[in-house]
């Protein structure tokens, strides 16, 4: 089962701005995908990484892309999805996941996107603009599933 989990540095969540550092890990189970522990330079504007991913990931289910980059946000770090027939690689730098299903990954990533708006993104006051998009991102790619 495929885990993509998001994180951030700063823990202060009365005051979060969605410019906050932070990491992205993707599993199989028995490869590891991330931008953490690598150096200051992996490390990513998270809230804008992960509405780019979602954007990205619709581009690439929607209209059936072979391959899709999504750039960290002033970060070196960098994931690349190809499609291979019936399944997926994701692959950064140092490492290939081979074999995920598409709906596999798309559930996943849409997971682990509500998880990360529960947990950072909600109590971010109403009228910031990385919130708005972040929701409509969101709203968007849960849409495209139907």
């Amino acid at each position: 089962m495929l885990e993509i989990k998001f994180d951030i540095f700063e823990t202060d969540i009365e005051n979060l701005t969605g410019f906050e550092l932070g990491d992205i890990y993707i599993s199989d189970g028995r490869k590891v995908c991330t931008s953490k522990g690598e150096s200051s330079k992996q490390s990513m504007m998270i809230y804008l990484f992960v509405t780019d991913f979602l954007r990205c990931l619709m581009d690439f289910s929607v209209n059936k892309r072979n391959v899709i980059e999504v750039n960290g946000i002033d970060s070196s770090y960098c994931i690349i999805i190809k499609r291979k027939k019936e399944k997926c690689t994701i692959e950064d730098n140092k490492t290939i996941i081979y074999d995920v299903g598409e709906k596999e990954l798309v559930d996943a990533l849409y997971h682990s996107a509500c998880s990360f708006y529960n947990q950072y993104v909600q109590g971010m006051d109403i009228s910031n603009a990385v919130k708005k998009d972040y929701i409509e991102v969101l709203q968007k790619f849960k849409n495209s599933l139907n």
